[in-house]
């Protein structure tokens, strides 16, 4: 289980992911600690219906993908996993979370299932093993010039 004790810390800030503008919103609340049994990352990928000019979602396009994101969540959490961050870029979403790596393919299915409800979103799901969370915290966590960038607006 989660300790429910730490709240949620999400902060997000603009970068570049393989030379494209992108946005990353992350949970801080684990970045000194990842919680037990939580070793297995699992991602959620689908192109977005409105990416925009700079491939990172108009304003329409996150109002739209807002019910998907938390279907999804609500889903993964059914399965023991949680959502640690998600990053925009490139014309689509990807959503990741970790946790344990038992019933992974039940947890793909349901999520394939979920996403064929949304007209106009296809998607594709993977997971593989990373106890030390190092896509968590190489990837997803800001470096310093997004810190400072955070820190100047107050997150």
């Amino acid at each position: 289980m989660i300790d429910t004790s730490l709240s949620p810390r999400w902060a997000f800030y603009p970068c570049r992911v393989d030379g494209r503008p992108a946005s990353i919103s992350v949970d801080l609340r684990f970045e000194g600690r990842p919680p037990p049994g939580k070793d297995t990352l699992f991602w959620v990928r689908t192109d977005m219906v409105d990416p925009g000019p700079n491939g990172t979602g108009t304003a329409e396009e996150a109002e739209s993908f807002a019910p998907i994101e938390a279907q999804i969540a609500e889903l993964t959490k059914q399965f023991n996993h949680i959502r640690v961050g998600r990053v925009r870029n490139s014309d689509a979403w990807l959503l990741i979370h970790y946790g344990p790596a038992s019933n992974l393919i039940h947890l793909q299915e349901g999520v394939r299932g979920a996403l064929r409800t949304f007209e106009g979103r296809m998607g594709e799901t993977g997971a593989r093993p990373d106890a030390d969370w190092s896509y968590y915290r190489d990837f997803l966590c800001p470096g310093p010039a997004a810190r400072e960038w955070l820190d100047r607006r107050g997150d």
